[in-house]
């Protein structure tokens, strides 16, 4: 298959027959790419109706961009690896694992593990999944499917957190002040 490596800006709305490496500044007008992305360095953003066929990885350093209006089919899902950034204004159509930042206003259709540091104030229509780290939920954040906690987590004052259910993982605690819209479940051994 072939590689495809970037190293200044410029913008794609066609297809790739194989895999992308970034180092520059790449813009995804829609198009596809029937390989992986790997965002080494610099900026990936879409605009208009974009796919990739292997999975996405964003290195550290690196910052991807799914503005509004935009709509990325990630097959294989993202990778956010710690010290990269992903600004979700859009939609993603795909799982995303989150050890960097992330920030997102649109929609994951699609499930978030995370483990970095998060605020949601968009929907996620499968399950968020927090493994630690920070995780700032605002008001408008939707979770379609489970909110499970593996790790300690706290719904503040004033805060509405509305899922299909929240799952509290053995040895974990929800501390709660705010709103829990969810059946809530404890997986704990009494």
């Amino acid at each position: 298959h072939a590689q495809w490596r970037r190293r200044g800006g410029g913008g794609n709305s066609g297809s790739i027959g194989g895999g992308v490496t970034n180092q520059g500044a790449l813009a995804l007008s829609g198009g596809s790419i029937a390989g992986g992305l790997v965002n080494e360095s610099g900026s990936f953003v879409t605009r208009g109706n974009a796919s990739v066929a292997g999975g996405i990885r964003n290195q550290s350093g690196a910052t991807a961009r799914i503005l509004a209006g935009s709509t990325l089919t990630a097959a294989n899902g993202i990778l956010n690896q710690a010290g990269g950034n992903v600004v979700l204004d859009g939609r993603l159509n795909g799982d995303l694992q989150n050890l960097g930042t992330l920030s997102q206003t649109g929609t994951l259709a699609g499930s978030l593990a995370t483990s970095g540091r998060t605020t949601l104030a968009g929907t996620v229509t499968g399950d968020l999944i927090y493994d630690g780290g920070t995780l700032d939920l605002r008001d408008s954040a939707s979770i379609g499917r489970d909110f499970r906690l593996n790790a300690d987590y706290a719904v503040g004052a004033g805060t509405s957190v509305a899922a299909g259910r929240t799952v509290v993982a053995q040895d974990s605690t929800l501390t709660l002040a705010g709103l829990l819209l969810a059946l809530l479940l404890l997986s704990r051994q009494w």
